[in-house]
């Protein structure tokens, strides 16, 4: 298991501080996450090509003021579009609390039908027939699917959202523990063997 090691100055001396303990609870808590994102996706019927099934990889970079959990999604930009659903250019009704929205010229320029169309693609939909009885060419479907998504929205799934603000919420006592046994372990390294100790008793 890796783990991420700071420069502590201790007794005019920089020393290695490891944080062995809070790395692992904290991968242990992104392993949880990312797996429960990923079960959402499939349960939500989100991962028809799998990109995004398989981008959700967690990081732990470290900064200047420590390190920070996050999941990066390097390969799917689209993610928080998946996960907090969009609202439609005529209707909010299935992401009313989303902060995104059709129509709005916020979004990227010409992703929709595209994406539509690798979707289409990737779950094997086969051309169908429209009230006649006529076969419809996939990119009529392609944009007849594309014209109701743009019209009405997409469900959100917070298929990362809601595992990280329940998990996260649940590791803070585990984090707690775990960073105060680091500090036991970097005490019980650094503190001298054997230590002068004298009392001076005051009154008045």
């Amino acid at each position: 298991m890796p783990f991420i090691e700071f420069q502590v100055l201790w007794q005019g001396e920089l020393k290695p501080f490891s944080c062995k303990q809070l790395y692992t609870e904290m991968a242990l808590t992104a392993d949880r996450i990312a797996a429960i994102a990923r079960e959402t996706l499939d349960n939500e019927d989100k991962n028809a090509t799998g990109n995004l099934y398989r981008d959700v990889v967690w990081e732990m970079p470290l900064g200047d003021k420590g390190f920070t959990l996050t999941f990066p999604f390097k390969k799917s930009p689209y993610w928080n579009y998946v996960d907090k659903g969009v609202q439609g250019f005529a209707s909010n009704a299935k992401a009313p609390n989303s902060p995104f929205k059709f129509g709005s010229g916020t979004g990227p320029k010409g992703k929709l039908i595209p994406a539509i169309d690798r979707w289409t693609i990737a779950k094997g939909l086969p051309e169908t027939r429209d009230a006649r009885g006529r076969f419809v060419p996939r990119q009529q479907m392609v944009k007849r699917i594309a014209r109701s998504v743009y019209l009405y929205g997409i469900k959100p799934t917070y298929f990362i959202s809601d595992p990280f603000a329940m998990l996260y919420t649940q590791a803070i006592p585990k984090l707690e523990k775990a960073f105060k046994l680091d500090v036991e372990d970097f005490l019980t390294k650094n503190m001298p063997k054997e230590m002068a100790v004298s009392f001076t008793i005051s009154i008045g």
